[in-house]
């Protein structure tokens, strides 16, 4: 096997035509030239690349910095990470693809101390270096061989986040030179080096890039079983973080591969209940696990709370300048301490689990349907479920959907009518299904931007309203809306209130006479159905705006 030897002369012009190879080289060698001048006690970076990469942490620093100051290196990672500096990120865009030579004499001094100091995790990295800039001259048989050293010193140190970093990169050569039979044996082994150096964080990632090569080479079956490794990491995650804030963040930060596996199932399966499973497994997860557990809130929380609602409350009623600032000032700080207090922390007891769509058909009325929105690229999903039925419906894809939300929402702020937007709305999203039609009810389950469309405000291609010929109810997910339904069904003991207010005399008009006609209407239907109830019934006189 040739070894990794620095071969760069003045005159070398070996630099890919667009450029971002080199720039991806700078941005991770700028890392090594701070390491380089750790090790050398040089309180500079070398003069080749001083120029728009001078760090902040060398400013001042001694001329005899020991090695093991390397530990304390802000960025620094001891157990194996590859390197890469935040604070220097910003301050490359300028370096031209030319400094690739000069990042090449950099690592190949890097990997020179590096060994003479024996510090493995160092020399790994700098052979990491070495391939990028071996692939940015279009040697990829180099950057190959390079990245053998590498994985041959990975696994001979035990170094299993180098060699995930390592793999991963061999994954990217390997696709650039089409080889996708080697990409995949690489993502593999990225996704077993990750999970075996217990960075269970970074695991779904892994697998998911295995899957999308998967499903790119046609093998549904394998993406589909990789894809479910993913999500049970991602569920254990999810599961392991108590309060409802760190859930939410965990779902967001990982909804693609959810969305990702709905499609692939709706599209090469078309399997409407492992669909629902897969999507049910996070829509809506933090209201369903307080329904099925409970929740608690700390007694800090409650009180920093409680602080902000009174302090609101006191800048209402603030006179003074000087008052309101006082009291901007208060609440702006109290509101920083809600970083710092946990806040609703779900209570479970055991591990969740989805209801099955049997059971939410049951649930349904005869005359309800359920409709669940999955937006993505390049086709977006509507799957349908109903008392005798269930499918997976087809829609437009997540730009176009969002352009028509977009121009609707734009229409309606601006107080236009907004009726060919909600026509095209509802053409977009409702007319796919024409059994929607025929019901009564429709429980809504919105995803991305949809969150935003009252579906409501639809209109048909008879010009009518959704409103009009539909109940629409909103629900965070399937489970959730079972829950609740479930809940209702339970007999219930305590105390029964109702505080309904209505006929407000907005405008004397005849619309507005008859709008106070049909309040007086409804009152006169909730006296009757309360009548067992000691009730209170102001006169609308007393009531003004």
């Amino acid at each position: 096997m040739r070894r990794w030897t620095s071969t760069v002369t003045p005159s070398q012009q070996g630099i890919n035509p667009n450029g971002y190879p080199a720039r991806l080289i700078v941005r991770r060698v700028t890392f090594c030239l701070f390491e380089v001048s750790w090790l050398r006690g040089s309180p500079r970076p070398s003069a080749d690349l001083r120029k728009g990469v001078e760090p902040d942490r060398l400013k001042g620093s001694s001329q005899s910095a020991p090695v093991a100051q390397l530990d304390r290196a802000s960025g620094y990672e001891p157990e194996g990470r590859v390197f890469e500096s935040p604070r220097a990120h910003h301050r490359i865009n300028n370096i031209v693809p030319r400094a690739v030579d000069s990042a090449e004499r950099v690592v190949a001094e890097f990997f020179r101390r590096a060994r003479e100091t024996r510090r493995t995790v160092h020399e790994a990295t700098a052979l990491v270096f070495a391939a990028d800039i071996a692939d940015a001259r279009n040697d990829r048989q180099a950057a190959l061989a390079t990245l053998q050293q590498a994985i041959d010193l990975g696994e001979t140190a035990g170094l299993p986040r180098v060699l995930a970093a390592v793999y991963s990169r061999a994954a990217e050569i390997h696709r650039e030179s089409g080889d996708f039979e080697k990409v995949e044996r690489s993502a593999e082994l990225a996704a077993t080096s990750t999970q075996a150096s217990g960075d269970v964080w970074a695991v779904p990632l892994r697998l998911q890039a295995l899957a999308e090569l998967q499903v790119a080479r046609r093998r549904y079956a394998e993406a589909d079983r990789v894809y479910d490794r993913a999500e049970a990491f991602l569920d254990s995650m999810i599961g392991q973080v108590s309060t409802a804030l760190e859930k939410t963040a965990v779902i967001t930060a990982s909804s693609q591969i959810y969305s990702q596996h709905f499609a692939l199932i709706a599209e090469q399966f078309n399997d409407p209940q492992k669909a629902y499973a897969i999507i049910e497994q996070v829509r809506g997860r933090v209201a369903a696990d307080l329904l099925v557990a409970g929740s608690v809130a700390p007694l800090a929380a409650k009180k920093t709370e409680r602080t902000i609602s009174q302090l609101r409350l006191n800048l209402m009623t603030a006179r003074s300048t000087d008052e309101v600032r006082s009291l901007r000032d208060q609440i702006f700080m109290m509101e920083q301490a809600r970083w710092i207090t946990p806040g609703v922390s779900v209570l479970k007891t055991k591990a969740r689990e989805t209801v099955g769509m049997e059971r939410l058909q049951q649930a349904l009325a005869p005359s309800a349907m359920l409709l669940e929105y999955v937006i993505a690229d390049p086709n977006s999903y509507c799957l349908t479920i109903s008392r005798t039925g269930f499918r997976i419906v087809r829609l437009g894809s997540k730009a176009r959907i969002e352009s028509l939300v977009s121009a609707y929402l734009k229409a309606v702020k601006a107080k236009l009518p907004a009726v060919a937007e909600a026509s095209a709305l509802y053409a977009a999203l409702l007319r796919p299904i024409p059994e929607a039609e025929q019901k009564d009810s429709l429980i809504i389950i919105r995803d991305g931007q949809l969150h935003l469309v009252p579906f409501d405000g639809l209109k048909d291609v008879s010009g009518r309203y959704v409103a009009e010929t539909s109940t629409v109810i909103y629900s965070p997910s399937a489970t959730s809306f079972f829950l609740l339904t479930e809940s209702k069904q339970r007999p219930r003991t305590g105390h029964t209130a109702l505080l309904a207010v209505g006929g407000i005399p907005y405008s004397q008009s005849s619309a507005g006479s008859r709008q106070m006609a049909a309040v007086s209407r409804e009152m006169g239907l909730i006296r009757m159905s309360w009548s067992k109830y000691r009730r209170t019934l102001w006169p609308m006189g007393k009531i003004t705006k």
